[in-house]
């Protein structure tokens, strides 16, 4: 069954990382000149990400099994310090996943 409130979260959040992207394309020479709603247009595609990924955090913290909660700390942390090194957030989110299953795969190994 489609929760509704799930499908419109989804919507919005599309909309808004879509019009983050679009508007500094399409108005880009124009705004830019407001020094700060530039700042704010080029902080703000970052910021949604963030918010995306803490918010697909919160299941995984509020289920309380060590299987999933030192695995995904671990991938955080290591995401974390990547990415004020790297500024590269394809990279980043490519060995957080890396991180996450490597610890996830030997905290299995471990616990059999």
């Amino acid at each position: 069954m489609i929760n509704l409130y799930h499908m419109i979260a989804i919507v919005c959040v599309a909309v808004v990382t879509y019009l983050a992207r679009y508007l500094p394309l399409r108005y880009g020479h124009k705004i830019t000149r407001i020094e700060r709603v530039s700042h704010i247009l080029r902080n703000c595609t970052i910021a949604i990400i963030a918010s995306l990924v803490a918010l697909s955090l919160v299941p995984s913290y509020l289920s309380h099994n060590i299987d999933i909660v030192v695995p995904t700390t671990l991938g955080v942390i290591i995401s974390v310090v990547l990415a004020r090194r790297l500024r590269n957030v394809g990279i980043v989110a490519v060995i957080g996943l890396l991180t996450y299953l490597a610890a996830y795969s030997l905290l299995k190994c471990i616990v059999l």
